[in-house]
């Protein structure tokens, strides 16, 4: 019997590694070369280094944002299922990979009382370049 899409995706998460992947900072998304050759420090760069004899590379183009979320899933979840889930819950999207990372207990304090945190599963889904953005994580940009 198949599982429903909301008992395999949890919740979405936000953390800074996440919204990283989304705006493009994890891949240091550059401005827009002709933008960043006007500036006034690229210019001073240039004077500096024909003065010197060397030669100054033009800036690389701005890398696209990567279509990459992050889902809290179920425990039991497979890929298969997360990317059905994902494409069902969310109408218009395509997965193009997913990737599964458990994530282990860890060992919290509060005084003199110690216990763990509770282990979970976390699901990075990669959509494909022609598939629609998630609303609910567009918003956040």
């Amino acid at each position: 019997m198949s599982r429903m899409a909301e008992d395999i995706i949890i919740a979405p998460v936000i953390s800074e590694e996440s919204f990283a992947l989304m705006s493009g900072e994890k891949n240091k998304v550059r401005k827009d070369p002709k933008e960043a050759m006007k500036s006034a420090r690229y210019q001073h760069k240039v004077a500096r280094a024909e003065s010197a004899g060397e030669t100054v590379r033009e800036p690389l183009p701005p890398k696209p944002v990567c279509k990459k979320y992050v889902f809290r899933v179920d425990r039991k979840a497979t890929k298969p299922e997360v990317a059905a889930a994902v494409e069902a819950m969310f109408a218009g999207t395509k997965v193009a990979s997913v990737n599964i990372i458990n994530m282990k207990k860890k060992p919290k304090r509060m005084g003199v009382h110690a216990g763990y945190t509770s282990a979970w599963k976390k699901a990075i889904v990669t959509l494909k370049a022609d598939s629609k953005p998630i609303e609910f994580f567009e918003g956040l940009n």
